[in-house]
């Protein structure tokens, strides 16, 4: 039985054309989209798939790995082969370093700082705003402090269905000290919604710090008024 002729190869300059007009229609699907208020979680579910989609396109997903990374836990449990991944898995390792071999470690990490300033509310904010320029779409969300509360608020919501678990990169990556992968977890109470990320070990420390924890707004921001001038 004779196989089936394969079928020729797109030419170039029609592949590139095909993903043009791939880009075209997701940013036609996200504008509208992007102009309304953010109330529920399946608008931050749709940003955010639609923006992965187009960080494909665009081979982006380095450039925007902070966007990249919570695209990826919105639609994912588990995340591996990320930059961002690594990353977070060193820090936990590091800061465990430090508190268990003091002596080898000359300036103790932060590890608040350290997650914070890779996938906290400010660097999301940036990047994101960043990131929907860069495709021409509007930032509205990301241009006032009561938007992107509204926003965080909802992706809270989003993820606190979806305990992450981070691990290491490739085999190839460095060997940590302790951590293999971290857990992320959510806690909720009236006032806050609470994700704990918890390290866990491949070799057990002697000395362990407490869970790192992120918190999202669940309460609507307020802009409180300035006081007027005497």
């Amino acid at each position: 039985m004779r196989g089936k002729t394969p079928s020729p190869a797109l030419p170039l300059g029609m592949r590139y054309n095909c993903c043009q007009m791939g880009r075209d229609a997701i940013q036609d699907k996200l504008i509208p989209k992007l102009h309304q208020t953010i109330r529920n979680e399946s608008q931050v579910v749709y940003i955010f798939v639609e923006l992965g989609k187009l960080l494909e396109h665009a081979n982006g997903k380095k450039k925007y790995s902070i966007v990249n990374f919570y695209r990826d836990w919105v639609v994912h449990t588990k995340l591996e082969r990320s930059s961002i991944a690594d990353k977070v898995v060193r820090y936990f390792d590091d800061a465990h370093r430090a508190i268990n071999e003091p002596e080898l470690i000359e300036n103790p990490p932060s590890l608040r700082e350290g997650i914070l300033g890779l996938v906290g509310y400010t660097p999301l904010r940036m990047q994101l705003e960043e990131c929907l320029k860069h495709f021409g779409l509007p930032a509205i969300l990301c241009q006032t402090e009561a938007a992107f509360s509204r926003f965080m608020r909802q992706l809270g919501r989003v993820v606190e269905d979806s305990p992450l678990l981070i691990n290491k990169q490739a085999k190839h990556t460095i060997a940590t000290e302790y951590v293999e992968s971290v857990s992320v977890t959510p806690l909720r109470n009236r006032q806050e919604l609470i994700f704990d990320w918890i390290p866990n070990f491949h070799k057990e420390p002697a000395n362990k710090l407490l869970p790192f924890r992120m918190i999202f707004p669940v309460k609507d921001y307020i802009a409180h008024p300035r006081p007027p001038k005497l």
